[in-house]
């Protein structure tokens, strides 16, 4: 059971989301490896760190491309966006406000990979937009659950679109 998870997190079976994943984030400047740089800096995220290692979440390093036999073709590329100066930005706030358009999503309460307050803090951000907070999930219950999850996210985009 774990090598199956283990096949379906790799990185190596998901090549564009490993060379995309850092620089989607970038909100102008190069990423320059922002993950593998705050690791570096952090004495928390050391193999030999006590107590235990702090967890890196979904981040990518440009070691995972060099050492995953599968991703080694892609290296250039994502040095080459690691290092790509004048990324568009990622947000225009006035136009997230003024959206119209129902939207519904989950905020996972114990997301260990998606911080809580800042995704609550996105939401708000977000005209017409209805989250469902849970914890009786963690970052993937649609993949959990999609039956029940997905109804309960259908079910709110109708109350929302009812509401106008």
């Amino acid at each position: 059971m774990h090598e199956d998870v283990a096949d379906v997190m790799s990185p190596a079976t998901n090549p564009i989301y490993t060379v995309l994943h850092e620089a989607a984030y970038s909100n102008g400047p190069s990423t320059r490896w922002a993950a593998e740089r705050a690791r570096l800096a952090d004495s928390r995220f050391a193999l030999d760190a006590q107590p235990a290692p702090c967890f890196t979440g979904e981040a990518v390093f440009p070691w995972m491309l060099e050492e995953l036999a599968p991703l080694q073709p892609l290296c250039d590329a994502a040095e080459v966006l690691a290092n790509h100066e004048g990324w568009a930005p990622l947000y225009d706030i006035a136009r997230l406000r003024a959206n119209r358009i129902p939207v519904v999503g989950t905020v996972y309460w114990a997301d260990e990979y998606v911080e809580r307050t800042m995704a609550v803090e996105t939401v708000s951000l977000l005209g017409n937009c209805s989250p469902w907070i849970t914890n009786e999930y963690e970052h993937g219950g649609y993949r959990y659950d999609p039956q029940r999850v997905g109804a309960r996210l259908f079910s709110m985009l109708d109350d929302l679109t009812a509401r106008g």
